[in-house]
């Protein structure tokens, strides 16, 4: 396909957002049910293993990068607007390996979701109606962690974090 063609085929299948949509919470709603979107799905769903915006965007070595926007994903009040969506699927998705979980059915609390606490990449606290928990994430592209570095984690959590569940 001719670059000229390819981005005329681009520019039918995503919705035109402008700033002043965003303002309004509903946009990203709005954007779901928008039949382009489901058409550019089933592009992208094509070619899965070719897409990756960290790649489009020349950052898909850059571990900052990327936890920027796990944390951002994480963040039940960031600007996607989809909630504590992505944080329950996580949560979810570890639930079988990890004993210390919360009871998503009980709704989570006091959710906060910080980046590069003392060295950590990603550190989110959270409760559900009974406990308090800390989720610690370390984030690597293409490198190992350093000598005792987890532990070293873990013992800040330990001392920080005396009286939440650490998962």
């Amino acid at each position: 396909m001719q670059a000229g063609k390819s981005a005329a085929a681009g520019a039918a299948l995503f919705p035109v957002l402008k700033a002043s949509d965003m303002k309004n919470s509903n946009w990203l709603l709005r954007l779901e049910k928008d039949p382009a979107l489901a058409r550019l799905e089933a592009v992208l769903q094509q070619r899965r293993s070719a897409f990756n915006v960290f790649r489009v965007l020349k950052l898909e070595d850059y571990e900052i990068r990327h936890s920027n926007v796990l944390a951002w994903l994480l963040d039940p009040v960031g600007s996607h607007g989809i909630g504590c969506e992505f944080l329950n699927g996580m949560l979810r998705g570890i639930s079988s390996v990890c004993p210390e979980k919360p009871d998503l059915r009980r709704g989570l609390s006091n959710v906060s979701v910080r980046r590069e606490f003392e060295n950590i990449d990603v550190l989110v606290e959270l409760e559900d109606r009974e406990n308090r928990y800390v989720l610690l994430i370390e984030n690597k592209i293409f490198a190992d962690e350093s000598d005792g570095q987890l532990i070293r984690y873990e013992t800040i959590l330990k001392r920080r974090f005396p009286n939440h569940r650490h998962v």
